[in-house]
């Protein structure tokens, strides 16, 4: 879509939720007609803004409506909710999904291990407080 009138960002494909493995190469794609003028794209992960400064994630510049970030390696601690927005002085546009990252199996050990504690603790709470 091409315009040379003013006109609002618009949303035509939305992020979608996904679960991956630890140490995947994560993309998170939508597209979005920028709008005219232009609209300014910002990553975000549970409402913080994300700057391609860091190794860690990739920004890719737009790719005629597309919107990618990349994860470039994924660990447990990148699940959240990761938000797109596109703004002009038209309007703005935002598209989320909810980033599960699981473990693998070099880390498995290391997760049944949490959760047997978190289990532990679940008990000992349930049972303290059936005893007030």
């Amino acid at each position: 879509m091409t315009c040379t009138e003013p006109a609002a960002p618009e949303l035509t494909v939305e992020l979608e939720d996904m679960i991956v493995v630890e140490e995947d190469r994560v993309e998170l794609t939508c597209k979005i007609y920028l709008g005219n003028p232009t609209s300014t794209v910002t990553w975000f992960s549970d409402n913080t803004e994300l700057m391609n400064e860091c190794e860690k994630y990739d920004i890719r510049p737009p790719d005629g409506a597309t919107q990618t970030l990349i994860i470039v390696r994924s660990q447990r601690s990148d699940s959240a909710i990761y938000r797109c927005e596109a703004v002009n002085k038209h309007g703005k546009v935002v598209t989320q999904c909810r980033l599960n990252v699981i473990c693998t199996s070099s880390s498995m050990s290391l997760c049944l291990s949490c959760l047997c504690v978190v289990y532990l603790l679940y008990i000992i709470n349930k049972r303290f407080i059936s005893n007030k």
